[in-house]
């Protein structure tokens, strides 16, 4: 649930920005608050202080890792008007077997 006061939010929203700019390791892990974040932006009062995170790992080498990243980016340019010209070419750049075999279910709607 989201939390419901504005000191709350706000709070969160800095936690979060603070736990993506560290090096998160294992992958799985960073793999996975990538994941997290990018499907609490709705709670957070000022989501576009995540997108250097989010595009940062969206233009990562991995396929996998950035996959992970791609329900915050999107959010971010769909909901909060972020300006990511090379979204959709990354996002078919992305459509791989591998993708599709490796990244988690709930990317891919499963």
């Amino acid at each position: 649930p989201a939390p419901a006061s504005k000191v709350a939010r706000r709070a969160l929203g800095h936690a979060w920005v603070a736990a993506l700019k560290k090096p998160i390791t294992p992958k799985s892990v960073r793999l996975a608050a990538l994941r997290k974040c990018g499907a609490m932006l709705g709670a957070m009062p000022e989501p576009l202080r995540l997108a250097d995170a989010f595009v940062a790992a969206l233009a990562a080498a991995d396929e996998v890792e950035a996959c992970s990243a791609l329900r915050g980016v999107f959010t971010l340019v769909t909901r909060h008007g972020l300006d990511a010209p090379d979204f959709v070419d990354r996002l078919v750049a992305l459509t791989t077997a591998r993708t599709l075999r490796e990244a988690p279910a709930d990317l891919l709607g499963a």
